[in-house]
């Protein structure tokens, strides 16, 4: 499970605690840093952040939509505060380590517009959010807004320029 099927909500209709979460999260952390990283790193990547307040380090693997040099996700865990205001990241991305800086979007239009990117790339990712395109290949306003009021939020990432390998840096 990731950080995009943690936004399912159990049977119960309770997520499961950040300690489950992070237990289950194990499993695609050693995965996405292996050789056999191929399995998940198409559609999983790691995202590394520092605590806003705790000042430590933090890793989760994340679904992710890659548009060119940008890198979407969302989230509805409470992490992602960690990201707001411009927040440089490192992320594991296709079995390569990257750096970039990251931005919380939680407005309509600005959501809108990530899950446009997001689920024309991953139509299969609706059923995490609850979002669908319509037939204008846009999301459907009314379940954006619910995804919004039920706190989930998209990640923009803006990698920094690939150093070419052999430069010094």
């Amino acid at each position: 499970m990731t950080e995009a099927t943690a936004s399912v909500k159990t049977g119960t209709g309770r997520r499961p605690p950040a300690p489950v979460m992070r237990a289950i999260n194990i499993l695609p952390g050693l995965i996405l840093r292996s050789p056999i990283h191929g399995l998940m790193s198409k559609k999983v990547m790691l995202l590394t952040f520092t605590g806003r307040r705790s000042g430590k380090r933090y890793t989760t693997p994340v679904a992710y939509v890659q548009a060119g040099e940008t890198v979407l996700a969302g989230t509805e865990r409470p992490w992602a505060q960690n990201l707001r205001g411009s927040a440089r990241v490192g992320v594991r991305l296709r079995g390569k380590h990257r750096s970039g800086v990251a931005d919380v979007i939680d407005d309509e239009a600005g959501m809108s517009e990530g899950y446009a990117t997001i689920l024309k790339a991953d139509p299969g990712y609706a059923r995490f959010v609850g979002v669908t395109l319509g037939p204008d290949d846009r999301p459907d306003a009314a379940a954006v807004v619910r995804a919004r009021q039920r706190g989930l939020v998209v990640i923009r990432i803006h990698l920094d320029p690939k150093v070419p390998e052999g430069a010094d840096g």
